[in-house]
């Protein structure tokens, strides 16, 4: 709401705090709707108790959004700004990661953590709603990331290509490197026309009233945007380091750090195996969702 908007978005522009999007926990990953943590409302407050996993943002951050069931229920889902200095409210950091090193993540614990009923974010009951909306542009941003990496391996592939000499001659001359970058470069075309196409669709639908068919078909283009872009960027890390051969397998080198750091958009704001779900149950449109 208005009030909400004006209490944390300037900040946030500003750099002066830094928030958080907390759904994933321990037991519920791709499906949101199993989460377990629970709230129930005391007076002007609400009290919070469960745990979130694998958060981005989640040990630095001053506000997150949390979503929760009413305690003992299975529907009904309310979404929650919880500002990291609310009684309750703890956090740890999740260590040995095999990529993202420089990003934070965070396992969040809610203890009794008391939430002022004005923290309630959209209206009772629709939080699973607030949830899904944002999931379409994380979706997004982590399609558009990993078309950045895929322009700073074909980069970096190039330029190793062209000065590595083996067998006399640059390895760029070889033919199964040429085809190396051949399908790094057809790949990314495509990725870049895919999120491009999906971002304007995103736009058209943030200047539309509410329209849910409109809603669905950007949802389904933004989903395919996203599992493409993510198979060819984890493609294209892979092919990089072949290209620099045993220098590719040290960190030293970028295209060791793509690898590892773009294996988990695979991964997070949509399996492989999820996306691939939705994409196919649009096509073939109702009574053909593999989950409710």
């Amino acid at each position: 709401n208005k009030e909400q908007k004006s209490r944390y978005l300037p900040k946030t522009t500003r750099g002066e705090i830094i928030t958080a999007f907390a759904v994933t926990e321990p037991t519920a990953g791709s499906d949101p709707a199993s989460l377990k943590t629970n709230f129930k409302k005391l007076g002007n407050h609400y009290v919070l108790n469960g745990k979130k996993a694998w958060i981005s943002n989640g040990t630095i951050s001053d506000a997150v959004v949390t979503f929760a069931y009413p305690k003992g229920k299975r529907e009904g889902m309310c979404a929650f700004i919880v500002d990291s200095d609310s009684e309750g409210f703890s956090t740890n950091q999740h260590k040995h990661k095999m990529g993202m090193l420089s990003a934070d993540t965070g396992m969040i614990s809610y203890d009794d953590c008391v939430i002022p009923k004005e923290n309630l974010l959209g209206p009772v009951g629709k939080g699973l709603n607030v949830a899904y909306s944002a999931i379409m542009n994380g979706r997004l941003s982590v399609a558009a990331g990993c078309v950045g990496v895929m322009k700073d391996c074909l980069r970096e592939a190039i330029k190793y290509a062209k000065t590595r000499v083996q067998h006399g001659k640059k390895i760029g001359q070889h033919q199964l490197v040429q085809r190396h970058i051949a399908i790094i470069s057809s790949n990314l075309e495509a990725a870049k026309v895919l999120v491009q196409r999906a971002a304007l669709m995103k736009a058209k639908l943030d200047s539309t009233s509410d329209n849910k068919n409109l809603r669905m078909n950007v949802d389904a283009i933004i989903t395919n945007a996203k599992y493409f872009a993510s198979n060819a960027a984890y493609d294209t890390a892979d092919r990089a380091v072949q290209i620099f051969g045993a220098n590719g397998y040290s960190f030293e080198n970028r295209v060791a750090r793509h690898l590892c750091d773009v294996r988990v958009c695979r991964i997070y704001e949509g399996t492989d195996e999820v996306l691939q779900l939705k994409i196919a149950s649009h096509l073939l449109g109702k009574g053909f969702n593999a989950y409710s």
